[in-house]
């Protein structure tokens, strides 16, 4: 403050990110009882720092508001990290949810990802934020990041605010944690073989699904001639690393791509320049990568033909298979250029079609696809966990048993999902655990998208642990038995067939921590009359009689 009239000052804010604020003020303070001599003079500004220098003041306030009331968050929903894994794994999805009224469930929109063989589905847990992400095949040369979206709802029908979640496919080649190609496309499948006309590349490098700034990327020709612009380039701040292809031959080229972290290069789909004075084939591609080897599933090829820029009409094609068979080996193109063969196989293996037109000595190649052994669930393979005996399913549950199926066929990797997981939940193993009475199908799909199902029907009855951990009375248990809709068992061989079915109890997680599983036994009112009943074991087997009904001897153990 140089004068009284005038007040100057300088403000620096540091803030993080190396983000700062430097502030400059001016301040002019009129004092209508003071002359102008003395506002001016520099000797008269110490009086503003008395307490009558400050009369004039306003008043400093906070500003802060005092709520009487806040509105509280009665359900939130939050996915802290996205998924980036290797095709057909299973990734555990971490949900942070908070509920004042307890969770009841998610509702996913995995619709992209199932579009490609994925899917989002519960791991067959207790819990009800218990999910995991089943990823699909690489595509090569196509986009492998899918976008799924998620909502919770709570017990009282509240529902919380939609989160997306991000889920990178990489392929098998790939290291999840290391900066890599994920995605390596070109802007076209054809261009003119004369050294002019362009066709570009775009590799994208992430870790961990974030986009890596400033990364070399190697680009190499792996088949065919042409000239790459560059051997190597620097992402931008996307994470994207372009490169460019000419050639002045025709002829069929694959480009590929790699940062120094991978330990193989990723190609991308292979591209064809044509002499354009000549019938050529811009195009070749088969509508799915995989099939049945059931000798009916078929693989269809349409290649498409042009000269000049413009499609050829009924110019033939002929094709050739390393692996399979062919319904024709020659195919005439359509008023559009486009000429399709179909080719199936009885046997597994993998098959790379090519294709050939007159005017062009060389033929073009199209994806290698698969033929696999098609899916099945054998349902007299079903196998007891506790027993480890294989056959079909006890028709007498224990509740929270556990059975596993056995899949067969497709590419050997398998994802597994329930029609209704309170009655019966499947984890991504195939082992099941049944959950209450009732009826469910257990779908599993491979690799290859081949799906296959196994039907639960509903049992007889199923034996539940109402209270498992506090001995009660023989009336406590059949009132607890009642208010569940259940009742006691009618007899010890009830209880012994579910024990030979199932085995000891403990075999099962759910009662892993029970040394003993003691159960009463029905008794009737002229037994009761004595003041004893007759227990079964489900842990040891023991059997005992003469037990006083007003002790607490037993658990309450009922059968539905």
């Amino acid at each position: 403050t140089p004068i009284p009239l005038v007040t100057m000052g300088i403000d620096y804010r540091h803030g993080t990110g190396n983000e700062n604020d430097l502030l400059y003020s001016m301040q002019f303070r009129y004092q209508f009882d003071k002359p102008w001599s003395q506002q001016i003079e520099p000797q008269y500004v110490n009086e503003l720092r008395t307490l009558s220098g400050s009369r004039y003041d306003l008043v400093q306030r906070n500003n802060n508001i005092i709520l009487e009331y806040k509105k509280q968050d009665i359900l939130s929903l939050n996915i802290p990290h996205d998924i980036n894994g290797t095709e057909r794994s299973t990734q555990k999805i971490q949900l942070i949810v908070k509920s004042k009224y307890g969770l009841d469930r998610i509702v996913w929109d995995d619709s992209s990802l199932r579009s490609q063989g994925g899917q989002i589905q519960h791991s067959g847990s207790q819990s009800a934020q218990d999910y995991q992400a089943i990823l699909p095949a690489y595509v090569q040369g196509g986009s492998n990041i899918y976008k799924v979206t998620a909502r919770a709802y709570d017990r009282n029908g509240n529902s919380s605010n939609n989160v997306q979640l991000t889920i990178t496919v990489l392929s098998n080649g790939q290291v999840v944690d290391q900066v890599g190609v994920t995605d390596f496309t070109a802007d076209k499948t054809s261009a003119k073989a004369d050294g002019t006309e362009a066709i570009t590349y775009t590799a994208t490098v992430k870790k961990n699904g974030v986009a890596q700034v400033n990364v070399p990327v190697s680009f190499n020709i792996v088949s065919g001639t042409a000239v790459l612009s560059a051997n190597s380039a620097n992402t931008n701040g996307s994470g994207k690393a372009t490169v460019t292809l000419k050639s002045d031959k025709p002829g069929q080229v694959v480009v590929s791509a790699k940062t120094a972290e991978m330990t193989s290069a990723l190609n991308a789909n292979a591209v064809i320049f044509v002499d354009q004075t000549k019938a050529s084939i811009t195009e070749i591609k088969a509508d799915k990568t995989t099939a049945k080897a059931n000798g009916s599933d078929a693989v269809t090829y349409t290649v498409k033909v042009m000269k000049g820029g413009t499609p050829v009409s009924g110019q033939k094609v002929t094709f050739s298979k390393d692996f399979g068979t062919l319904d024709k080996t020659e195919a005439t193109t359509d008023q559009n250029g486009y000429a399709t063969v179909k080719l199936s196989s009885s046997t597994p293996g993998k098959a790379i079609v090519s294709a050939k037109v007159s005017d062009v000595d060389t033929e073009v190649k199209a994806t290698t696809v698969e033929f696999f052994t098609p899916l099945s669930i054998d349902g007299n393979k079903v196998t007891v966990i506790g027993t480890g005996v294989t056959g079909s399913l006890p028709n007498n549950w224990l509740q929270y048993g556990k059975v596993k199926l056995q899949a067969a066929g497709g590419n050997g990797k398998y994802t597994w999902k329930s029609s209704d997981t309170k009655i019966a939940s499947v984890d991504s193993t195939g082992v099941i655990t049944l959950n209450e009475k009732g009826s469910a199908t257990i779908t599993v799909v491979s690799g290859d998208n081949q799906s296959a199902t196994y039907t639960i029907n509903a049992p007889s009855s199923i034996v539940i642990a109402v209270d498992k951990n506090t001995r009660v009375t023989y009336s406590e248990a059949e009132n607890k038995c009642q208010t569940n809709g259940a009742a006691l068992a009618q007899s010890k061989e009830i209880l012994a067939n579910i024990y030979s079915s199932w085995g000891a109890a403990n075999k099962y997680p759910y009662y892993s921590s029970s040394k003993s599983l003691t159960t009463w036994i029905k008794q009737s009112s002229s037994e009761l009359s004595s003041g004893v009943s007759s227990t079964y074991d489900l842990v040891t087997k023991n059997q005992l009689t003469n037990v006083g009904v007003k002790n607490k001897n037993a658990f309450a153990v009922c059968v539905k």
